[in-house]
Order: structure tokens, then C-alpha cells, then sequence
């Protein structure tokens, strides 16, 4: 068993268990309202359908976050699988382009978020493929909600599970308060007044906290024009919403889901090398499953 991977492997790693991934069943359809972006890359075969990946933003972040890796990952794959393939990148509630638009009702909560996407696959991708994807992908947060997903599937029994399921440094279990910084940063982004006037001014501001280089500047990706003129900025994500995601986030654990994985999805566990969020307590629960059916660790 590996216990985890950098960032710099994982495509490598995720790009040769992918190319083995087959052909999917179809379920019902309703109305989605997720914002998302389609990136494909391969030449469409005769009689050889599509594969799909749905893939899923953290906390704060956005489709936009994913665009190289998944530019990259979707020409790997069509090399290997030797089949064209459609990534499906996703906004979820709270967040991207999907905080501006109407419909996404308190709570704001993994459940939730896993009704969200659930629509989404029925109502943009079952259409078009006949099908729902082959793969989902979830990064921190959005792991969590592809754990939710896969629970929700199993429970209502619906046709259209994925094949494979990629949780990415994601811990599956429940998140203490203290364990990690993310309150903090929530809480400065609450304090700073809106509209921002400039990422210089966010630059200072956030400085003056204390916060590193990098998170600075990550955080400044996420402003968006405020105004006509984009002389104002504001924040691509609704805090208030996100915040309530992320206690939901810390709250559930679906390590009983691991132990007994929906029947035909792999699930597919990395943990990031660097990652500060696995206690002891996570640890020893990795350690249980690693003989899991359908459950592999990297």
C-alpha cells in the first residue's frame, strides 16, 4: 500500500488507472444549475462513445483552478484509452460562476452539494452520452462530496454510479476545529469590507495578518470585477455559503462507506504528501481499509 503521493505523480498515477475505465449505464434526468466548463481533447471513433470525467474544486476555489491539469489529463488519457474524452469541470454552490446563480437554497451542506451534482450529471451529461460519467474527481472539499455522492447513489439505488471514484487529499473521516488553519482564513475574508479596491490593497491587507506569500496570492485569484469599468473587485465565492460547507465538510465522516463501497465503483484515495489535515486518529482509519474491496490508497 502507498500512503501518498505528490502532486507532481499523481498525474502520472491517476492517467494509468483511468485508461481502464469501460462503458456506464443511464439513469433519470432533471434540471441542473451548476455553472461548469467542458474541456476534450481526442478525435471522435466511429461507434466508440465518449468516455467522461466529472471533476470537482476545494474549498474557496473554482473550475478555473483546474483548467492545465485537466487539459493535460484529458490528452493523456485519449492517448491511452485510444477514445476521446470530455472532463467536466464544475463550479459548486458557493463558489465560481455558480455563486451568481439563483436556486442554490440553505442548507448549504455536503448533502446538498451532492443533490447539486447529481443534477448536474442527469440533467447535462446523461443526455448527451447516454450515460452518467465514467470517473468523478474531487479535490478537498469537493472529495468529500463525491464520498456524498457515491452514499446517496447507493442509498436511492439509481442506475448511473461512476466506475471510478478519485478523492484527492480529502480526509474521509470528521475534521477537528483546531486542526488546521482554514477558520482563520475564512474569518479574514469575512472582515475584509467589499468591494476590494485593488489586489495590491487584499495583498497588504492579508500581510498585515500574517498570511504567507502563496495563500496571498491564491486568494487574490479569486477576485472578479465588481463593476463596469472593473475598477472594483469582489470575491468569486459567496463566504457566508462556503463557510457552512466547510463545517459540514468537518462534520461527516464515511469511513462506514469505505469499509463497504457502492457496488461497481473503485474508490481511489490520495493523500497528498505534504497534507497536515491527517491526525493519527485518520491515519490508523486508512490503515483499516487498506484491504478493502474496491478501495486503493496512493
Amino acid at each position: 500500500m502507498q500512503t501518498c503521493v505528490t502532486r507532481k505523480s499523481f498525474e502520472r498515477c491517476v492517467s494509468s488507472v483511468l485508461a481502464g475505465v469501460a462503458g456506464q449505464r443511464a439513469f433519470t434526468s432533471h434540471a441542473d444549475r451548476l455553472a461548469y466548463e467542458l474541456v476534450e481533447a481526442g478525435t471522435d471513433v466511429q461507434n466508440t462513445p465518449k468516455k467522461t470525467a466529472v471533476l470537482l474544486h476545494g474549498l474557496l476555489g473554482s473550475k478555473r483552478n483546474w483548467r492545465m491539469f485537466s487539459k493535460a489529463l484529458a490528452n493523456e488519457l485519449s492517448t491511452l484509452t485510444e477514445s476521446p474524452w470530455s472532463i467536466y469541470l464544475v463550479d459548486l454552490r458557493n463558489h465560481g460562476d455558480s455563486s451568481r446563480r439563483e436556486g442554490f437554497n440553505p442548507p448549504h451542506d455536503l448533502k446538498a452539494t451532492a443533490r447539486d451534482l447529481r443534477g448536474f450529471t442527469a440533467g447535462v451529461i446523461q443526455p448527451v452520452h447516454r450515460r452518467g460519467p465514467d470517473v468523478i474527481l474531487g479535490h478537498s472539499l469537493g472529495g468529500k462530496v463525491v464520498l456524498e455522492y457515491l452514499k446517496q447513489a447507493a442509498g436511492t439505488r439509481e442506475p448511473g454510479a461512476p466506475k471510478q471514484a478519485w478523492v484527492l487529499d480529502s480526509v474521509p473521516g470528521t475534521v477537528p476545529g483546531d486542526s488546521c488553519a482554514v477558520h482563520g482564513v475564512l474569518s479574514s475574508v469575512k472582515e475584509i469590507p467589499l468591494p476590494i479596491p485593488s489586489r495590491e490593497w487584499l495583498y497588504g491587507f492579508l500581510r498585515d495578518k500574517g498570511y504567507p506569500e502563496g495563500l496571498r496570492q491564491w486568494l487574490g485569484t479569486n477576485l472578479v470585477p465588481d463593476s463596469a469599468d472593473g475598477s472594483k473587485l469582489t470575491w468569486q465565492f459567496e463566504i457566508g455559503g462556503a463557510e457552512s460547507m466547510y463545517n459540514s465538510y468537518r462534520e461527516n465522516s464515511y469511513w462506514s462507506l469505505l469499509r463497504r463501497p457502492p457496488a461497481g465503483t473503485e474508490i481511489f484515495l490520495v493523500r497528498a504528501s505534504e497534507s497536515e489535515l491527517w491526525t493519527p486518529r485518520d491515519l490508523t482509519e486508512l490503515q483499516s481499509i487498506k484491504d478493502a474491496p474496491q478501495v486503493c490508497i496512493h
